[in-house]
């Protein structure tokens, strides 16, 4: 088997060559979509560009940042473990 970061990141084509090698390791990746935080709201958006972007998702609600990390803490437990080479999209359905 050999697994590699650039799959996920052609860009930066670090990677670490596992052939031979059987020890369970899972690279996996969360890409987020447009995570409203106070920051956020302190500093860029209104409310209402907020809500707009809201509006353009799926699911009409704001995407907040315990929902990406409820994603990494499920690919850090046991309950992903057959998990590997994926990159998991956490933006509510952004069109």
């Amino acid at each position: 088997m050999r697994l590699r970061a650039d799959v996920l990141e052609p860009a930066g084509p670090r990677f670490r060559d596992l052939d031979g090698r059987d020890d369970s390791i899972r690279v996996n990746a969360i890409a987020p979509g447009a995570v409203v935080t106070e920051r956020q709201l302190r500093l860029w958006y209104t409310e209402e560009q907020a809500d707009e972007m809201a509006a353009r998702q799926a699911i009409k609600r704001r995407l907040m940042p315990d929902e990406v990390a409820r994603t990494a803490l499920f690919l850090a437990a046991d309950d992903s473990r057959m998990i590997t080479k994926q990159c998991i999209v956490v933006d509510a359905g952004m069109r």
